[in-house]
Protein backbone atom coordinates (compact mmCIF):
# COMPACT_ATOMS: atom_id res chain seq x y z
CA UNK A 1 0.00 0.00 0.00
CA UNK A 2 1.05 3.47 -0.71
CA UNK A 3 1.85 6.04 1.42
CA UNK A 4 -1.00 8.61 -0.29
CA UNK A 5 -3.35 5.85 0.89
CA UNK A 6 -2.18 5.45 4.06
CA UNK A 7 -2.26 8.86 4.45
CA UNK A 8 -6.16 9.33 3.06
CA UNK A 9 -6.93 6.29 5.61
CA UNK A 10 -5.49 7.93 8.48
CA UNK A 11 -7.72 11.21 7.59
CA UNK A 12 -10.83 9.54 6.89
CA UNK A 13 -10.15 7.61 10.81
CA UNK A 14 -8.96 11.02 12.24
CA UNK A 15 -12.22 12.67 11.07
CA UNK A 16 -14.75 9.75 11.85
CA UNK A 17 -13.37 9.72 15.21
CA UNK A 18 -13.99 13.44 15.78
CA UNK A 19 -17.81 12.77 14.91
CA UNK A 20 -17.97 10.05 16.87
CA UNK A 21 -16.76 12.00 20.11
CA UNK A 22 -18.93 14.97 19.84
CA UNK A 23 -22.04 12.47 19.05
CA UNK A 24 -20.98 10.83 22.35
CA UNK A 25 -20.68 14.36 23.79
CA UNK A 26 -23.63 16.01 23.13
CA UNK A 27 -26.50 13.00 22.53
CA UNK A 28 -27.03 13.25 26.35
CA UNK A 29 -27.88 17.26 26.24
CA UNK A 30 -30.17 16.40 23.24
CA UNK A 31 -32.20 13.64 24.88
CA UNK A 32 -32.75 15.09 28.40
CA UNK A 33 -34.21 18.34 26.36
CA UNK A 34 -31.91 20.87 28.40
CA UNK A 35 -31.09 22.92 25.49
CA UNK A 36 -31.62 26.27 26.05
CA UNK A 37 -34.73 28.18 24.92
CA UNK A 38 -34.61 30.81 22.30
CA UNK A 39 -35.37 33.84 23.81
CA UNK A 40 -37.40 35.61 20.79
CA UNK A 41 -39.85 32.70 21.79
CA UNK A 42 -42.19 33.58 24.02
CA UNK A 43 -42.92 31.95 26.99
CA UNK A 44 -46.47 29.60 27.57
CA UNK A 45 -48.96 31.78 29.36
CA UNK A 46 -49.73 30.05 32.54
CA UNK A 47 -53.85 28.97 32.81
CA UNK A 48 -55.93 31.94 34.45
CA UNK A 49 -57.80 30.22 37.47
CA UNK A 50 -61.64 31.21 38.22
CA UNK A 51 -60.51 32.33 41.70
CA UNK A 52 -57.91 34.43 40.42
CA UNK A 53 -60.52 36.07 38.27
CA UNK A 54 -63.00 36.66 41.35
CA UNK A 55 -60.11 38.09 43.38
CA UNK A 56 -59.25 40.78 40.28
CA UNK A 57 -62.80 41.78 39.67
CA UNK A 58 -64.86 42.97 42.85
CA UNK A 59 -68.53 42.75 42.23
CA UNK A 60 -70.39 45.41 40.58
CA UNK A 61 -72.03 46.70 43.45
CA UNK A 62 -68.51 47.65 45.27
CA UNK A 63 -67.52 49.61 42.07
CA UNK A 64 -70.29 51.78 42.25
CA UNK A 65 -70.34 54.86 44.42
CA UNK A 66 -72.23 54.54 47.30
CA UNK A 67 -75.65 57.15 46.65
CA UNK A 68 -75.58 60.58 48.14
CA UNK A 69 -78.10 61.63 50.90
CA UNK A 70 -80.62 63.62 49.84
CA UNK A 71 -80.55 66.98 51.85
CA UNK A 72 -84.01 67.97 52.47
CA UNK A 73 -84.54 71.68 52.12
CA UNK A 74 -85.81 73.91 54.84
CA UNK A 75 -89.12 75.96 54.38
CA UNK A 76 -89.03 79.32 54.87
CA UNK A 77 -91.57 78.48 57.84
CA UNK A 78 -88.90 76.76 59.90
CA UNK A 79 -86.19 79.17 59.06
CA UNK A 80 -88.43 81.87 60.11
CA UNK A 81 -89.54 79.71 63.85
CA UNK A 82 -85.35 78.97 63.85
CA UNK A 83 -84.72 82.80 63.66
CA UNK A 84 -87.26 84.40 66.16
CA UNK A 85 -86.34 81.50 68.85
CA UNK A 86 -82.84 82.64 68.67
CA UNK A 87 -83.99 86.11 69.05
CA UNK A 88 -85.86 85.07 72.31
CA UNK A 89 -82.82 83.38 73.59
CA UNK A 90 -80.62 86.43 73.17
CA UNK A 91 -83.08 88.53 74.21
CA UNK A 92 -83.56 86.45 77.73
CA UNK A 93 -79.85 86.95 78.42
CA UNK A 94 -79.10 90.33 77.78
CA UNK A 95 -82.31 91.74 80.05
CA UNK A 96 -81.35 89.74 82.79
CA UNK A 97 -77.40 90.37 82.68
CA UNK A 98 -76.54 93.58 84.20
CA UNK A 99 -74.50 94.97 86.85
CA UNK A 100 -74.88 98.15 89.48
CA UNK A 101 -71.09 98.87 88.40
CA UNK A 102 -72.37 100.85 85.48
CA UNK A 103 -75.62 101.75 86.93
CA UNK A 104 -77.83 98.75 84.78
CA UNK A 105 -76.81 100.17 81.78
CA UNK A 106 -77.39 97.07 80.18
CA UNK A 107 -80.59 96.91 80.22
CA UNK A 108 -80.65 99.94 78.16
CA UNK A 109 -78.66 97.71 74.98
CA UNK A 110 -82.06 95.46 74.46
CA UNK A 111 -83.98 98.69 73.50
CA UNK A 112 -83.88 98.30 70.13
CA UNK A 113 -85.42 94.76 69.57
CA UNK A 114 -88.17 95.98 72.17
CA UNK A 115 -91.53 98.22 72.08
CA UNK A 116 -91.57 101.40 73.52
CA UNK A 117 -93.79 100.15 76.07
CA UNK A 118 -91.35 97.79 76.93
CA UNK A 119 -88.67 100.44 77.25
CA UNK A 120 -90.22 102.52 79.29
CA UNK A 121 -90.55 99.28 81.83
CA UNK A 122 -87.25 98.91 81.41
CA UNK A 123 -86.35 102.22 82.16
CA UNK A 124 -88.11 102.21 85.44
CA UNK A 125 -86.67 98.84 86.29
CA UNK A 126 -83.32 100.66 85.74
CA UNK A 127 -83.82 102.81 88.54
CA UNK A 128 -85.18 100.34 90.68
CA UNK A 129 -82.16 98.10 90.14
CA UNK A 130 -80.04 101.62 91.34
CA UNK A 131 -81.80 102.07 94.76
CA UNK A 132 -81.80 98.53 95.47
CA UNK A 133 -78.06 97.86 94.87
CA UNK A 134 -75.82 100.80 95.18
CA UNK A 135 -72.70 100.28 93.86
CA UNK A 136 -71.01 102.37 97.14
CA UNK A 137 -72.32 99.47 99.20
CA UNK A 138 -70.95 96.47 97.65
CA UNK A 139 -70.77 94.86 93.89
CA UNK A 140 -73.50 93.28 92.33
CA UNK A 141 -73.79 91.13 89.28
CA UNK A 142 -76.84 89.20 87.69
CA UNK A 143 -76.10 86.96 84.77
CA UNK A 144 -78.53 85.22 82.72
CA UNK A 145 -77.83 81.95 80.84
CA UNK A 146 -80.25 81.43 78.11
CA UNK A 147 -80.57 76.95 77.56
CA UNK A 148 -83.63 76.72 75.34
CA UNK A 149 -86.64 77.92 73.65
CA UNK A 150 -90.02 76.98 72.31
CA UNK A 151 -93.43 78.19 71.17
CA UNK A 152 -96.27 78.21 73.11
CA UNK A 153 -98.38 80.24 70.89
CA UNK A 154 -100.17 79.45 67.19
CA UNK A 155 -98.13 78.93 64.30
CA UNK A 156 -97.48 79.12 61.53
CA UNK A 157 -95.89 82.42 61.81
CA UNK A 158 -96.62 83.32 58.30
CA UNK A 159 -100.26 84.16 59.53
CA UNK A 160 -99.79 85.45 62.96
CA UNK A 161 -99.33 89.23 64.55
CA UNK A 162 -97.88 88.06 67.46
CA UNK A 163 -95.82 85.05 69.12
CA UNK A 164 -94.93 83.92 72.42
CA UNK A 165 -91.46 82.13 73.28
CA UNK A 166 -90.79 80.38 76.79
CA UNK A 167 -87.48 80.73 77.38
CA UNK A 168 -85.80 78.53 80.66
CA UNK A 169 -82.84 80.19 81.86
CA UNK A 170 -80.17 79.76 84.44
CA UNK A 171 -79.37 82.80 86.56
CA UNK A 172 -76.60 83.64 88.73
CA UNK A 173 -76.37 86.30 91.39
CA UNK A 174 -72.91 87.83 92.66
CA UNK A 175 -72.31 89.99 95.21
CA UNK A 176 -69.25 90.99 97.20
CA UNK A 177 -70.29 89.89 100.58
CA UNK A 178 -72.16 86.45 99.64
CA UNK A 179 -71.53 83.67 97.73
CA UNK A 180 -73.23 83.50 94.31
CA UNK A 181 -76.54 82.28 94.11
CA UNK A 182 -77.60 79.93 91.51
CA UNK A 183 -81.66 79.05 90.30
CA UNK A 184 -83.41 78.63 87.01
CA UNK A 185 -86.20 80.56 85.64
CA UNK A 186 -89.15 80.47 83.07
CA UNK A 187 -89.26 83.69 80.87
CA UNK A 188 -92.07 84.28 78.66
CA UNK A 189 -91.09 86.77 75.91
CA UNK A 190 -94.08 87.70 73.97
CA UNK A 191 -93.33 89.04 69.98
CA UNK A 192 -95.59 91.57 68.35
CA UNK A 193 -95.05 91.89 64.29
CA UNK A 194 -94.54 95.74 63.87
CA UNK A 195 -93.40 97.00 60.23
CA UNK A 196 -92.54 93.46 59.38
CA UNK A 197 -89.97 93.07 62.48
CA UNK A 198 -90.51 90.75 65.40
CA UNK A 199 -90.13 93.06 68.52
CA UNK A 200 -90.51 92.19 72.34
CA UNK A 201 -94.02 93.65 73.51
CA UNK A 202 -93.70 91.98 77.19
CA UNK A 203 -91.41 89.81 79.61
CA UNK A 204 -92.38 88.09 82.47
CA UNK A 205 -90.22 86.08 84.40
CA UNK A 206 -91.14 83.14 87.19
CA UNK A 207 -89.13 80.91 89.32
CA UNK A 208 -88.75 76.66 88.10
CA UNK A 209 -88.66 74.48 91.24
CA UNK A 210 -86.02 71.77 90.53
Amino acid sequence: MSKLNIAILLIVFGTLAILAALYWTFAPVIKTGSILPNKNQPSPAAPESPEGDLKQKPPASLLEPPAKPVAREVSSEEQAQLVLRQQALSFAARQGTYANADGFFALQEVYPDATLTLRAFFEAEQLRLTKEHPSMVSAWLQTTKALSARFTSDLPLAKQKSATVVVQAQQIIETGQKSAVISYHEITITFTLTQGRWLVARVASKPLDL
